[in-house]
């Protein structure tokens, strides 16, 4: 009976053991530090653009860039009015490895639904995008409170031809 008591008192203390450095090693699995790159950090806040011409309307943009989610992506909240009574609303979740490398996906009302990919060094963001209307190539430069993207995208018309647009859109930080 004794080495029965004995052997329980050992089976117990190794579960102790067993148990303890399992919790231990979920601490080691803790969250990932955000992101730290100066190029993200540059975007924050809200920025309202420059009315732009856009399929025969006049647009001004909001986007509002954010960090969530332990600061692991860059939230853009975009809302848009034109001079015609319509609107846009979308979100991008962007994403920034330490080298730079920048992967994205954009969602929008109308259920569109946009992946890109590019690079962030110092004031400047390259971004390639897809999605069901076409292909773009953007360039970002940031110069203070000044943002300026330039835009050329490849989108099918009506008539089923590609169309090809270059435009400019400049924001300044609210």
């Amino acid at each position: 009976m004794k080495s029965f008591i004995s052997f329980r008192v050992i089976l117990f203390f190794i579960c102790l053991f067993v148990i303890s450095s399992r919790l231990h090693a979920q601490d080691d699995m803790g969250k990932p530090k955000p992101i730290d790159n100066p190029t993200m950090a540059m975007f924050m806040g809200t920025w309202t653009s420059d009315p732009y011409e856009f399929f025969g309307s006049n647009w001004t943009d909001v986007a509002t860039h954010s960090m969530k989610y332990n600061g692991q992506y860059m939230v853009i909240d975009l809302s848009s009015k034109d001079d015609k009574s319509h609107s846009y609303t979308g979100v991008i979740y962007i994403s920034c490895d330490k080298d730079g490398a920048v992967s994205g996906w954009g969602f929008d009302e109308w259920g569109g639904v946009t992946t890109m990919t590019g690079k962030a060094s110092g004031n400047h963001v390259s971004l390639t995008s897809k999605s069901a209307m076409g292909t773009e190539q953007r360039e970002i430069e940031i110069s203070g409170s000044t943002m300026v993207h330039t835009i050329s995208s490849v989108m099918k018309g009506q008539d089923g031809k590609d169309m090809t647009m270059k435009m400019t859109v400049t924001y300044h930080k609210n």
